[in-house]
Formats: structure tokens, C-alpha cells, sequence
């Protein structure tokens, strides 16, 4: 997908100690580019930050940051200091840092957090602090933005399976879902699986799935989106639906009983 810019002179402000620059309030991205200037202070360290909270939300001496660099050391004179942080070609994946929520560190390392650009006194957390900057962020959605995206599953109700859609008509794509499971454990973890038609049989081969080994929510973006199909097994008709099933086994297929997951998805009809 294109990337975008956001910046502090299209926002007409500064980040300051009470001002964060809106990277996506929907949730992560991967950041290519992030460059500025800071009019410093000398004896006062500068971090840039990227934040899972907006500054209404953050706990200054708290909330710990999904990334953070030294802008601008402590020793450097009272001036305007430039910086520049590169991650091409690959760029820096927010969905894959550490997720601050609440200002505890999870190391799950799957974030499903809007992000927000700010300034910091402090590396390991941040503290809130002066020093005008400007700043600007080039970066690319992990969901793909679009108008007619179609929300279905929630993340509080508790099931073993989703339909995502079940009606004939124009190809559908599905391009994002998150899930949780509360029983999943590094040493009994569970599996998401996709299938194409409805009510899979003990066995069955999903097109793909996913592993939980924890009770976190974890995310899954899937681009520009992907179309369905698979033959049924025992009909042998060819289905372009969406389902979503839980799995105690890998490969193939054994249903979950428990309602412990959450699944919320969502697709686009072209």
C-alpha cells in the first residue's frame, strides 16, 4: 500500500509536554521514516517516542513507549538539534513491539494500540517534558484503509468460531481480524483457523491458521486483503465464504468447546 505523511507543521503545532503528533488512532503501522528538530535545552536529554496512548491517556513517569530513541543528549547545546531515524526498506512493524496498555510491559510483542508521536525526558518510559519540535512520520497502514469495510465479531463475547460472511455475490476480502483465547498457554496453545465452507469435521485441513500460546489479543492485518476458496471434502463443491473456527489441535482441524475465544473480524466487497 502508498505510504502517508503526518506531520506537525500539517497538524499546526509542536510536540511539547502537552502535545503528541496522531500517527493512526485506529491502531498500528509500519513506520519507514521519522525525522525533526528540537529546540533543546542544554543538560536535558530528548527521546522520540512512539506511544499505544494518546497524551490525554499517558502517565507521565509511567507509560512505557512501543519505541524509543536518543533525539537529542543531554550534553548538546541550546539550539535547534536535527534528527533523522531510517527503518527502509522493511520499516518498523508497531503491531510487533511490546504493548504498553495501561503502563505495564507485556512482552507478548503483538500490539493492536493506536499510535502517537511524542517527546520524552526519559528512555525506558516517558516522562513528560519541554522543548519544541517539529516532527515528521512517513509510514504505511497495516489496515487497509478503505470506506466499505464490514465489522462482524466483537472482542468481549466469548465463541468458538465466526462467520465472517456466508452470502453468495461479488468476491469479498478479508483483511483483518483479531482474537483471544483465555485458556491458551506456551505449553497447551491453541489455533484460529481459516475455512472457506461452514462446519468443518473433526480432521478437516484449514486454508491457514493462527498460533495463541497466550491469553493476549493478538492482531492480524493481511494487506490489500484475501479471497476465499476451498473445496468441501465431502460435497467436493467449490466455497468462497469466510469462517473463522477454534482448534485445540495444529493442522488439522478439532473443534474448541469452552466460548473462551473472542474473535472480531472485518472485509471489503470490491
Amino acid at each position: 500500500m502508498p505510504t502517508k505523511t503526518v506531520s506537525t507543521q500539517q497538524a499546526k503545532q509542536v510536540l511539547d509536554a502537552t502535545h503528541f503528533l496522531t500517527v493512526s488512532a485506529d491502531g498500528p503501522v509500519v513506520v519507514f521514516d521519522i525525522e525533526g528538530e528540537t529546540n533543546s535545552t542544554n543538560a536535558t536529554a530528548i527521546y522520540i517516542q512512539l506511544l499505544g496512548v494518546s497524551q490525554a491517556n499517558a502517565q507521565s513517569g509511567t507509560t512505557i513507549p512501543l519505541w524509543s530513541r536518543l533525539a537529542v543528549p543531554a550534553n548538546a547545546a541550546t539550539q535547534k538539534n536535527g534528527w533523522s531515524f531510517v527503518y527502509r526498506p522493511f520499516g518498523l512493524d508497531t503491531a510487533t513491539t511490546a504493548n504498553p496498555a495501561g503502563g505495564s510491559l507485556a512482552t507478548t510483542g503483538s500490539n493492536i494500540l493506536p499510535v502517537y508521536l511524542a517527546i520524552s525526558s526519559t528512555d525506558n518510559v516517558y516522562t513528560s517534558v519541554g522543548g519544541d519540535t517539529q516532527a515528521s512520520v512517513n509510514f504505511e497502514e497495516t489496515v487497509l484503509e478503505v470506506k466499505n469495510q464490514t465489522i462482524v465479531g466483537d472482542t468481549t463475547t466469548g465463541v468458538d468460531s465466526l462467520t465472517v460472511w456466508n452470502a453468495t455475490g461479488p468476491a469479498k476480502r478479508l483483511v483483518y481480524f483479531k482474537a483471544s483465547n483465555s485458556d491458551a498457554t506456551s505449553n497447551a496453545p491453541v489455533y484460529l483457523m481459516l475455512f472457506a465452507y461452514a462446519s468443518p469435521a473433526t480432521g478437516a485441513t484449514p486454508i491457514s491458521q493462527w498460533q495463541f500460546s497466550d491469553t493476549a489479543q493478538h492482531a492480524f492485518g493481511l494487506g490489500a486483503g484475501q479471497q476465499i476458496q476451498q473445496g468441501n471434502p465431502t460435497t467436493y463443491a467449490q466455497n468462497y465464504n469466510c469462517y473463522l473456527y477454534g482448534s485445540s489441535t495444529t493442522g488439522t482441524f478439532t473443534a474448541t468447546a469452552a466460548t473462551h475465544w473472542t474473535i472480531q473480524a472485518r472485509y471489503i466487497t470490491p
